[in-house]
């Protein structure tokens, strides 16, 4: 998968978060067959969310990342960002702290204020 292509994607529909002291990418999406070009191009793995609730409702699935695999893919995508470049940055900056595992909490925190920016 082109990068570029993967880091658009990525800026418009993924999201990036610290669960614990873990960095987790994620995207949302109903055409599947991106998410396991994803897949074969970064890892991670796809899961089908809940079933569409009304007829008219697609199926929607999750491509996800966690960890060193996530910190690599946020660090390939960086230079191709816009919307979410502070966000990543931020990300990235969080893996490569020694510290993480003691201050995730603060981390997590500074994340959520960045992407209040965005929206």
């Amino acid at each position: 998968m082109y990068l570029g292509y993967a880091a658009g994607f990525f800026d418009g529909e993924g999201c990036v978060s610290i669960h614990n002291y873990n960095l987790v990418v994620r995207i949302n999406q109903v055409r599947r067959e991106v998410l396991d070009e994803l897949t074969k191009a970064y890892g991670g793995s796809v899961i089908s969310m809940s079933p569409p609730r009304k007829s008219t409702h697609r199926q929607c699935y999750a491509w996800s990342l966690y960890g060193q695999k996530a910190y690599e893919f946020l660090k390939k995508l960086l230079p191709f960002l816009i919307v979410k470049e502070n966000e990543v940055a931020y990300a990235i900056q969080f893996w490569e702290a020694e510290d993480r595992t003691k201050t995730w909490r603060d981390h997590r925190e500074k994340l959520k204020e960045l992407k209040k920016e965005i929206n």
